[in-house]
């Protein structure tokens, strides 16, 4: 007898090892697309801080980075005269997933603050406050810092 074609015992044993490798995979796939988010958002934010700091200085005028922790937007603006309110907005971006939180100096760990913040940059190009700003990232178990330094308004994004 010529058989073609494949038996059902065939197809259900190729269908029961592929579904053993998917549900391998899946965890360390899941944990991939969160550390990938996680240090692809810092450095999209620290982009966006270098950005409104070369068009500080490019306008003379006060550079805000406004963010909202409970809907996950960050906008960078300009503000003529250092009152608070954007006269002109220069990114408006929308993080879903992913934690915007501030660095607590104090014991040296990120934590969501608990009301909205921003980072302001002088028309010098330098960070008005005091000390440098550190914005945390965080993806599942995945954590990145995003630094200014307020002396020379340098950024970077290193992994905690």
């Amino acid at each position: 007898m010529n058989e073609k074609g494949i038996s059902l015992i065939e197809l259900m044993v190729v269908v029961a090892i592929i579904a053993i490798l998917a549900s391998i995979a899946t965890p360390s796939y899941q944990k991939w697309r969160q550390k990938i988010n996680a240090r692809n958002t810092a450095y999209e934010i620290a982009s966006i801080i270098k950005f409104t700091r070369a068009k500080t200085l490019e306008r003379g005028m006060y550079g805000r980075i406004k963010w909202n922790l409970n809907e996950y937007d960050i906008t960078a603006c300009g503000d003529n005269n250092n009152d608070g309110n954007c006269d002109e907005i220069w990114i408006k971006k929308n993080y879903k997933g992913v934690k915007n939180c501030k660095y607590d100096t104090s014991n040296k760990q990120c934590k969501p603050a608990q009301e909205p913040d921003e980072i302001i940059f002088r028309p010098s190009g330098l960070l008005q406050g005091g000390g440098n700003q550190t914005i945390c990232v965080i993806s599942g178990d995945y954590t990145y810092k995003v630094r200014i330094s307020q002396t020379t308004g340098r950024t970077w994004v290193e992994k905690q």
